[in-house]
Protein backbone atom coordinates (compact mmCIF):
# COMPACT_ATOMS: atom_id res chain seq x y z
CA UNK A 1 0.00 0.00 0.00
CA UNK A 2 2.62 2.31 0.63
CA UNK A 3 3.41 2.39 -3.24
CA UNK A 4 0.05 3.02 -4.48
CA UNK A 5 -0.38 6.09 -2.00
CA UNK A 6 2.40 8.34 -3.73
CA UNK A 7 1.48 7.90 -7.22
CA UNK A 8 -2.20 8.74 -6.72
CA UNK A 9 -1.33 11.66 -4.97
CA UNK A 10 0.90 12.86 -7.90
CA UNK A 11 -1.71 12.50 -10.31
CA UNK A 12 -4.43 14.40 -8.66
CA UNK A 13 -1.82 16.98 -7.68
CA UNK A 14 -1.50 17.04 -11.63
CA UNK A 15 -4.88 17.23 -12.11
CA UNK A 16 -5.88 20.06 -9.70
CA UNK A 17 -3.50 22.15 -10.24
CA UNK A 18 -3.18 25.76 -12.24
CA UNK A 19 -4.10 23.90 -15.52
CA UNK A 20 -7.31 22.35 -13.99
CA UNK A 21 -9.49 24.07 -16.87
CA UNK A 22 -8.15 21.20 -19.14
CA UNK A 23 -10.66 18.26 -19.89
CA UNK A 24 -9.71 14.84 -18.56
CA UNK A 25 -10.05 12.29 -20.64
CA UNK A 26 -11.45 8.63 -19.90
CA UNK A 27 -10.83 5.64 -21.72
CA UNK A 28 -10.90 1.39 -21.40
CA UNK A 29 -8.55 -0.71 -22.95
CA UNK A 30 -8.10 -4.40 -23.31
CA UNK A 31 -5.67 -7.30 -24.89
CA UNK A 32 -2.99 -9.75 -24.72
CA UNK A 33 -0.21 -10.15 -22.81
CA UNK A 34 2.92 -12.85 -23.30
CA UNK A 35 4.77 -12.98 -19.55
CA UNK A 36 7.45 -14.80 -18.34
CA UNK A 37 9.80 -14.55 -15.22
CA UNK A 38 14.19 -13.71 -14.95
CA UNK A 39 14.74 -16.73 -13.22
CA UNK A 40 17.70 -19.55 -13.15
CA UNK A 41 16.18 -22.64 -14.87
CA UNK A 42 14.42 -22.99 -18.04
CA UNK A 43 11.62 -20.71 -18.41
CA UNK A 44 9.07 -20.02 -21.07
CA UNK A 45 6.22 -17.59 -21.54
CA UNK A 46 2.65 -17.44 -20.94
CA UNK A 47 -0.39 -15.65 -22.46
CA UNK A 48 -2.86 -14.20 -20.91
CA UNK A 49 -5.41 -10.89 -20.85
CA UNK A 50 -5.64 -7.81 -19.85
CA UNK A 51 -8.27 -5.43 -19.41
CA UNK A 52 -9.28 -1.78 -17.59
CA UNK A 53 -9.41 1.80 -17.92
CA UNK A 54 -7.58 4.78 -17.82
CA UNK A 55 -8.07 8.34 -17.01
CA UNK A 56 -5.57 11.16 -18.97
CA UNK A 57 -5.26 14.70 -17.92
CA UNK A 58 -3.39 16.99 -21.09
CA UNK A 59 -1.35 18.92 -19.60
CA UNK A 60 -0.34 20.20 -23.21
CA UNK A 61 -1.08 19.57 -26.42
CA UNK A 62 1.13 16.60 -26.89
CA UNK A 63 2.12 15.85 -23.09
CA UNK A 64 0.09 14.67 -20.94
CA UNK A 65 -0.45 12.18 -17.79
CA UNK A 66 -2.17 8.78 -17.52
CA UNK A 67 -3.02 6.78 -14.55
CA UNK A 68 -4.70 2.95 -15.36
CA UNK A 69 -6.56 0.68 -13.21
CA UNK A 70 -6.57 -2.81 -14.71
CA UNK A 71 -6.55 -6.74 -14.53
CA UNK A 72 -3.64 -8.64 -15.63
CA UNK A 73 -3.35 -12.73 -15.80
CA UNK A 74 0.21 -12.70 -15.49
CA UNK A 75 2.55 -16.40 -15.60
CA UNK A 76 5.60 -18.58 -16.22
CA UNK A 77 6.26 -21.80 -17.22
CA UNK A 78 9.35 -23.47 -15.62
CA UNK A 79 11.95 -26.05 -15.61
CA UNK A 80 13.85 -27.52 -12.98
CA UNK A 81 16.73 -29.99 -13.22
CA UNK A 82 18.26 -31.44 -10.07
CA UNK A 83 20.19 -34.50 -8.94
CA UNK A 84 19.23 -36.02 -5.76
CA UNK A 85 21.71 -37.21 -2.95
CA UNK A 86 25.24 -36.35 -3.11
CA UNK A 87 26.78 -35.39 -6.98
CA UNK A 88 23.54 -37.33 -8.18
CA UNK A 89 23.96 -40.85 -6.25
CA UNK A 90 20.58 -41.26 -5.54
CA UNK A 91 19.41 -40.00 -9.30
CA UNK A 92 17.81 -37.00 -10.45
CA UNK A 93 14.67 -35.23 -11.20
CA UNK A 94 12.43 -32.93 -13.86
CA UNK A 95 9.90 -30.40 -12.35
CA UNK A 96 7.82 -28.82 -14.61
CA UNK A 97 5.51 -26.09 -13.33
CA UNK A 98 3.00 -23.92 -14.28
CA UNK A 99 2.69 -20.86 -12.33
CA UNK A 100 -0.75 -18.04 -13.11
CA UNK A 101 -0.84 -14.85 -11.01
CA UNK A 102 -3.65 -12.66 -11.35
CA UNK A 103 -2.96 -9.23 -10.85
CA UNK A 104 -4.61 -5.52 -10.53
CA UNK A 105 -2.14 -3.06 -11.66
CA UNK A 106 -1.62 0.64 -11.38
CA UNK A 107 0.63 2.28 -14.11
CA UNK A 108 0.99 5.80 -13.85
CA UNK A 109 2.18 7.19 -17.31
CA UNK A 110 3.60 9.86 -19.10
CA UNK A 111 2.28 10.46 -22.12
CA UNK A 112 3.35 11.97 -25.85
CA UNK A 113 1.85 12.14 -28.94
CA UNK A 114 3.35 13.12 -32.27
CA UNK A 115 1.02 12.93 -35.14
CA UNK A 116 -0.32 9.71 -34.98
CA UNK A 117 2.41 8.20 -33.22
CA UNK A 118 2.12 7.58 -29.10
CA UNK A 119 4.82 6.90 -26.31
CA UNK A 120 4.00 6.01 -22.92
CA UNK A 121 6.79 5.49 -19.91
CA UNK A 122 6.16 5.47 -15.95
CA UNK A 123 6.36 3.57 -13.12
CA UNK A 124 3.59 0.79 -11.91
CA UNK A 125 2.24 -0.98 -8.82
CA UNK A 126 0.73 -4.03 -9.26
CA UNK A 127 -1.44 -6.48 -6.42
CA UNK A 128 -1.95 -10.34 -6.69
CA UNK A 129 -5.19 -10.95 -5.92
CA UNK A 130 -4.82 -14.96 -6.73
CA UNK A 131 -2.02 -17.61 -7.52
CA UNK A 132 -2.61 -21.04 -8.73
CA UNK A 133 0.53 -23.16 -9.23
CA UNK A 134 0.76 -26.95 -10.94
CA UNK A 135 3.74 -29.06 -11.47
CA UNK A 136 4.72 -32.66 -12.12
CA UNK A 137 7.62 -33.99 -11.38
CA UNK A 138 9.85 -36.91 -12.93
CA UNK A 139 12.32 -39.49 -11.00
CA UNK A 140 15.22 -41.23 -12.58
CA UNK A 141 16.48 -43.48 -9.63
CA UNK A 142 19.29 -45.77 -9.61
CA UNK A 143 18.90 -48.91 -9.20
CA UNK A 144 19.92 -49.42 -5.84
CA UNK A 145 17.96 -46.65 -4.43
CA UNK A 146 14.23 -48.20 -4.18
CA UNK A 147 12.86 -45.40 -1.47
CA UNK A 148 14.68 -42.51 -1.18
CA UNK A 149 12.35 -39.50 0.36
CA UNK A 150 11.57 -37.82 -2.95
CA UNK A 151 11.51 -33.58 -2.08
CA UNK A 152 8.19 -32.79 -4.57
CA UNK A 153 5.23 -35.35 -4.92
CA UNK A 154 4.79 -36.65 -8.41
CA UNK A 155 1.73 -34.01 -8.81
CA UNK A 156 0.57 -31.18 -6.73
CA UNK A 157 -1.68 -28.19 -7.48
CA UNK A 158 -1.31 -25.52 -5.42
CA UNK A 159 -3.60 -22.06 -5.12
CA UNK A 160 -1.92 -20.54 -2.17
CA UNK A 161 -0.90 -16.80 -2.74
CA UNK A 162 0.98 -16.52 0.21
CA UNK A 163 3.34 -18.70 -1.83
CA UNK A 164 3.95 -14.93 -3.67
CA UNK A 165 4.70 -11.14 -2.45
CA UNK A 166 1.33 -9.96 -2.64
CA UNK A 167 2.93 -6.75 -4.18
CA UNK A 168 5.17 -5.85 -7.10
CA UNK A 169 6.81 -2.33 -8.36
CA UNK A 170 7.92 -1.93 -11.77
CA UNK A 171 7.90 0.52 -14.98
CA UNK A 172 6.21 0.42 -18.33
CA UNK A 173 6.96 1.61 -21.76
CA UNK A 174 5.35 1.50 -24.72
CA UNK A 175 4.62 2.70 -27.85
CA UNK A 176 1.46 3.12 -30.03
CA UNK A 177 -0.88 4.27 -33.24
CA UNK A 178 -3.59 6.03 -33.50
CA UNK A 179 -6.20 4.39 -35.69
CA UNK A 180 -8.30 6.81 -35.18
CA UNK A 181 -9.65 9.79 -32.92
CA UNK A 182 -10.55 7.72 -30.41
CA UNK A 183 -9.02 3.89 -30.88
CA UNK A 184 -5.20 3.52 -30.67
CA UNK A 185 -3.34 0.28 -31.13
CA UNK A 186 -0.23 0.19 -28.29
CA UNK A 187 2.66 -2.22 -27.64
CA UNK A 188 3.89 -2.23 -24.40
CA UNK A 189 6.83 -3.92 -22.02
CA UNK A 190 6.68 -3.97 -18.76
CA UNK A 191 9.26 -5.57 -15.92
CA UNK A 192 9.18 -5.56 -11.96
CA UNK A 193 12.15 -4.56 -10.14
CA UNK A 194 11.00 -6.32 -7.16
CA UNK A 195 11.23 -10.32 -6.72
CA UNK A 196 7.37 -12.12 -6.69
CA UNK A 197 8.40 -15.19 -4.98
CA UNK A 198 8.34 -15.07 -1.32
CA UNK A 199 10.74 -17.97 -0.31
CA UNK A 200 9.82 -19.98 2.64
CA UNK A 201 10.66 -19.28 6.09
CA UNK A 202 11.24 -21.67 9.20
CA UNK A 203 13.91 -24.21 10.27
CA UNK A 204 12.47 -26.71 7.79
CA UNK A 205 13.30 -23.48 4.82
CA UNK A 206 16.79 -24.91 4.41
CA UNK A 207 15.86 -28.41 3.91
CA UNK A 208 13.58 -27.53 0.77
CA UNK A 209 14.82 -27.58 -2.88
CA UNK A 210 16.22 -23.99 -3.52
CA UNK A 211 12.90 -22.53 -5.88
CA UNK A 212 13.51 -21.63 -9.53
CA UNK A 213 11.41 -18.56 -8.73
CA UNK A 214 13.35 -17.30 -5.92
CA UNK A 215 14.61 -13.91 -6.88
CA UNK A 216 12.76 -14.02 -9.84
CA UNK A 217 11.28 -10.58 -11.20
CA UNK A 218 8.38 -10.92 -14.19
CA UNK A 219 8.30 -9.06 -17.15
CA UNK A 220 5.41 -9.09 -20.04
CA UNK A 221 4.82 -7.86 -23.35
CA UNK A 222 1.49 -6.70 -24.57
CA UNK A 223 -0.73 -5.69 -27.18
CA UNK A 224 -4.00 -4.13 -26.51
CA UNK A 225 -6.14 -1.75 -27.76
CA UNK A 226 -7.22 1.62 -26.01
CA UNK A 227 -10.98 3.50 -26.77
CA UNK A 228 -11.21 7.35 -25.49
CA UNK A 229 -14.94 7.27 -23.99
CA UNK A 230 -15.25 11.33 -23.39
CA UNK A 231 -14.11 14.00 -21.96
CA UNK A 232 -15.14 14.95 -18.63
CA UNK A 233 -15.84 18.25 -17.53
CA UNK A 234 -13.49 20.77 -16.59
CA UNK A 235 -13.31 21.47 -13.01
CA UNK A 236 -14.69 25.17 -12.16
Amino acid sequence: MRYVTPLVSLFVLVATGPGRAQQLQLGLKAGLLASTAITRSVSTARVGGVAGGWLRYPGTKRVGLQVELGYEQRGVKTTQHEQLGWEGAIGSYTRQARTRLHYLSLPLLMRAQVGHFVGLIGPHVSYLLAARQRAQTQYVLQPTQAHPAFPYPATETSRDPDAFRRWELGYTAGLGYMLGACLALEVRYAAGVTAFYKPPTGVLARYEPLSPLAQARQRTWQAQLSYQLRALPPAR
